[in-house]
């Protein structure tokens, strides 16, 4: 590598440079004045860079150094490299890493970091002067090239982003160039920009991009950018387009490189350090924190470690018991002055993405269903546009800017929270405050008409008949859905519903538990059960004349254990709640406001469930215990 000394000659050309004291006058001063330090990986304000924990991300950077190097025949063309991720996934700590390594190894040209919070990094008004600033330093032998630049045209430095980019920067580095700089493998080359999406505006942000493919496409310059950010649906668009697919390769962010492990690793660590270091350890119990806690963070980071730095900051102050701090973060109890906000770096993360969504009502709607119901939790994104009366597309326009922490899954058709503390944040109204979710006028809003159970059955109910055919994880199926889906009929739907044979429904299903231990019958026996005699319950008062509506799940778990004639035993109780259900469906079919009749789901439920009842009844599979068929009805 060249030394940074005022005078060198490169062979391969001739390029001799010649330092003048009143060349660097004006020229540089004015250079000086239009660069925002604070855009340096290594700027001095910042008090705790963010940076990976020693033995973290290993695989992540050594994947990057093989590109810079050239060691990885794959990429060996690619001369920009996306390094995408979640919102808090980690990306300015690698890219921080990359840095300090690559300024150390002499390989690291230049550097940019987007701040949002700071005004000078915060648009593109200085990219082009911090970068041309930080090559004439790395490489002095551009320098008075670039103060040129800057004295011949004293207001280059307020013209558009492409008249700075071919006087500051590749005109300086096309003499370098010429005379055979870029032909030595050690030779820096590295630009490095960091939170692109935090740049101003996206048409911004794109415009960033444009000028830089222009480096290769126009001005065909070896050098090597490596670009970090989220994956904003308008960055996903241009570098998926001309002119940059062509030029760039993608290093994604996912549990394909075990972030879990980095985290637990470094939870575990950061935990030892404090036991080891703080004030108050002798308060600290040899077995603090127990494992089972651990595991919950790193299940609650969900692979992004913004998460677990937040815990850890919040831990670790010196002035505050550990074990307290942590006790609020597992919400064991409450913080001890209010105001006190635990997770306020993350809280300030999640507020600035959901405002970037034009409207904001319509998908607090969306994500509150999610959170209310697992009804909500497996609606395709048809099944949401027609639920909250969209137009086809509008889902994925609305979640477009969001996607850094709410998406669509990649293997099923549903949306997902890539942050499993983002419900934690909009479920509490003291931190998301106007993002609040209410889960109270959630109901109101999504549960009220008794029709809506009809919206919800098709789709969840068909899947699982469909399922039906294949149970060996049944009872694992049942153990995770049970409790849940209990709690979510008895509690949230049914004081919404008149309708009594609705109620009736969902009573049934309200009250199966009780009755699995007995129900376990040999499949000759559950066959002579499956029939419709005295099944046909049209009117409630035919089975406990002394229920009312919503009824009183106690009453028919009395009622379920009486001598009363009427009394069923498991599997008649089953087989009337299937029975019901096809009541239900005749009745209402095609006369339902709400439905949606056109998913795959509906249409086969709607097309003959009789027919699916009965295939999952008599089907020539054996099914050997009561989870199995309680299932069926259940788990809708």
């Amino acid at each position: 590598m060249f030394s940074r000394a005022s005078n060198n000659l490169f062979t391969g050309g001739t390029f001799n440079v010649h330092m003048h004291g009143s060349t660097l006058g004006g020229g540089f001063e004015r250079l000086q004045q239009a660069v925002a330090p604070s855009a340096f990986h290594d700027a001095g304000h910042i008090i705790d860079p963010p940076k990976c924990h020693p033995n973290t991300r290993i695989a992540v950077i050594n994947k990057i150094m093989d590109w810079i190097l050239g060691l990885r025949e794959d990429d060996r063309n690619a001369v920009i490299l996306w390094l995408y991720g979640p919102a808090g996934a980690g990306k300015s700590a690698i890219a921080h890493n990359i840095a300090e390594r690559c300024n150390l190894e002499n390989l690291l040209l230049a550097s940019f970091v987007f701040s949002r919070s700071d005004p000078t990094c915060g648009n593109a008004n200085s990219l082009i002067a911090t970068i041309a600033y930080q090559i004439a330093i790395n490489v002095p032998q551009t320098r008075e090239k670039i103060i040129a630049a800057v004295e011949h045209d004293p207001l280059v430095l307020t013209r558009s982003l492409e008249t700075q980019l071919a006087a500051l920067i590749v005109n300086p580095l096309r003499e370098l160039l010429d005379a055979g700089y870029f032909n030595i493998s050690s030779s820096r080359r590295l630009i490095i920009i960091d939170g692109l999406d935090e740049c101003d505006t996206p048409a911004v942000q794109c415009k960033i991009l444009d000028i830089i493919s222009m480096l290769f496409r126009q001005y065909h310059l070896p050098l090597l950018i490596l670009i970090a950010s989220r994956p904003e649906r308008h960055l996903t668009h241009s570098f998926n387009n001309e002119p940059l697919r062509d030029f760039h390769t993608t290093l994604a962010l996912d549990d394909t490189y075990r972030p879990d492990d980095d985290i637990r690793l470094f939870l575990n660590d950061t935990f030892r350090k404090v036991k080891d270091t703080h004030p108050m350890k002798t308060f600290l119990g040899p077995s603090w924190p127990s494992v089972d806690v651990v595991e919950k963070l790193v299940r609650k980071s969900s692979g992004q470690f913004i998460y677990a730095s937040t815990v850890v900051k919040y831990i670790s102050s010196l002035r505050h018991q550990p074990a307290d701090r942590l006790n609020v973060i597992l919400r064991i109890r409450p913080p001890r002055h209010a105001g006190e906000m635990p997770f306020g770096e993350l809280d300030a993360l999640y507020s600035h993405i959901l405002s970037c969504v034009d409207d904001t009502k319509t998908l607090l709607r969306i994500l509150g269903i999610q959170l209310f119901s697992p009804f909500g939790a497996l609606m395709e994104r048809v099944e949401l546009e027609h639920f909250f009366s969209l137009n086809e597309g509008d889902i994925d326009m609305l979640l477009g800017d969001i996607n850094s922490i709410v998406t669509f899954n990649n293997q099923l058709p549903y949306l997902h929270m890539l942050h499993a503390s983002l419900p934690d944040f909009l479920l509490d109204a003291d931190r998301s405050r106007h993002f609040y979710v209410d889960l109270s006028s959630v109901h109101v809003t999504c549960v009220g008409p008794a029709e809506t159970l009809i919206y919800y059955v098709p789709t969840y109910l068909t899947l699982i008949l469909l399922l039906a055919d294949d149970f060996d994880d049944a009872d694992e199926i049942y153990a995770r859905n049970l409790e849940v889906v209990l709690d979510f009929f008895v509690s949230k739907l049914q004081p919404y519903y008149s309708n009594p044979r609705l109620t009736l429904l969902l009573t049934y299903l309200a009250t199966i538990q009780p009755v699995l231990a007995t129900f376990v019958l040999p499949l000759p026996l559950r066959l002579k059960m499956v029939d419709n005699e005295g099944l046909q319950l049209h009117d409630v008062t035919d089975v406990c004349p002394n229920s009312h509506f919503p009824p009183d799940r106690h009453i028919f778990e009395d009622f379920l254990n009486s001598d009363h004639p009427l009394a069923m035993d498991g599997a008649r109780y089953a087989t009337a709640t299937l029975d019901c259900l096809q009541i239900i469906f005749k009745r209402y079919k095609g006369g339902v406001s709400g439905i949606n009749w056109f998913t795959h789901h509906s249409r086969a439920l709607m097309a003959g469930l009789a027919i699916k009842v009965e295939h999952v009844w008599y089907r020539q599979k054996y099914m050997t215990t009561a989870d199995e068929i309680v299932l069926l009805l259940y788990s809708f």
